[in-house]
């Protein structure tokens, strides 16, 4: 029997409804002073023990009045405490450190023009189904940050940090071994490729991806020791991708494209690939509870690319239409985010 709906039509809201709605609607403002934190680097200024209001002036070239108001509203949000005239980061505020383990580039990513001011036009997405970034901020995601060099790399450090996450889940649950040329398709700086690379010590990695990204991916790829054992291809995953491989990886490149988009990428790996190859889907899947926060995240993706965190079966769906016979998917939690896996064989 179907669920059946509460009629809310003479239901009068509580204050509890009230507080919570006002709470929502605030978030953008606690989104900004945590990007203040992180921009200011007083997280850094905090890290060798608690300053007062003068020393702290000092060391961000800030304006002392705005500053003593900017550290209020920081206490008041759990980033900073107050002790007599000294501040001390707390733990959370700690979290916005720029050295160590820390959220601050996927602070500074989610809350900049590129991932924020698509949100403002939410609206406009769901009424046309498709993205907003043009819109609002007068490029494509991908141009944008190109054009933007810092919040570009800013965005592929934040990326790179949730690879090294996804290496991890993609190693423990496949056996690399088996592989002896691995095509990183739209493979960024090589983080994933570093990962499937060790775990695969006889193979040799192809790392593909737009002509502007080759530059800084060969230098971090000969950063890791790596250079010997990568090749660097330049194109572009819509037209075609290198040929030959007996492993394509497409790791967080679907859920940036709509559907017809996603049917050209697979016909690419699904042209290059040989009869018998092996493809590698690694993304985030929505799942069936609908009190996942996913799906809050997702639909930003329609706002930012048109993209989507699909669920399992329209991945199936979109994998075997391409040619592809679904092996396998498998889904485990990692640091950052929960990873799904699918294994797929080019037919």
């Amino acid at each position: 029997m179907a669920e059946k709906l509460q009629d809310t039509t003479d239901v009068q809201p509580g204050q509890h409804d009230v507080h919570r709605l006002m709470t929502m609607v605030r978030g953008y403002m606690d989104a900004q002073v945590v990007r203040a934190v992180a921009r200011l680097g007083l997280a850094d200024h905090l890290a060798a023990g608690p300053l007062d209001l003068d020393a702290l002036t000092g060391l961000l070239d800030a304006n002392r009045d705005a500053l003593a108001r900017f550290l209020d509203a920081c206490v008041a949000l759990g980033l900073v405490e107050r002790a007599g005239d000294r501040y001390a980061i707390t733990p959370l505020g700690a979290l916005l450190r720029s050295d160590g383990w820390s959220v601050r580039d996927m602070v500074l990513a989610s809350t900049g023009p590129a991932l924020y001011y698509p949100w403002a036009r939410l609206d406009a997405a769901v009424r046309t189904g498709h993205a907003q970034m043009r819109e609002a901020v007068g490029l494509e995601l991908w141009e944008y940050l190109r054009s933007n060099r810092e919040e570009g790399e800013i965005f592929a450090r934040w990326m790179g940090g949730m690879t090294a996450d996804a290496g991890r889940v993609v190693v423990e649950s496949c056996d690399m071994a088996r592989f002896r040329q691995i095509v990183d398709v739209g493979g960024s700086h090589g983080v994933l490729l570093a990962w499937l690379l060790a775990a695969a010590p006889d193979a040799h990695g192809v790392l593909f991806d737009r002509p502007e990204v080759i530059p800084d991916a060969t230098r971090a790829i000969a950063e890791q020791g790596l250079s010997d054992r990568v090749t660097l291809v330049a194109g572009d995953f819509l037209e075609q991708v290198p040929a030959g491989a007996d492993l394509y990886v497409l790791k967080s490149v679907l859920c940036d494209w709509d559907d017809e988009h996603c049917a050209r990428i697979l016909a690419s790996c699904h042209a290059a690939a040989p009869a018998g190859a092996t493809l590698l889907v690694v993304d985030r899947v929505r799942p069936d509870d609908p009190g996942s926060f996913l799906h809050v995240t997702d639909i930003g993706m329609l706002a930012y690319s048109g993209g989507s965190f699909r669920r399992e079966e329209h991945l199936r769906e979109l994998v075997e239409r391409a040619g592809f016979d679904v092996r396998s998917v498998r889904s485990s939690a990692s640091k950052s985010v929960p990873w799904t896996v699918l294994e797929a064989r080019r037919v």
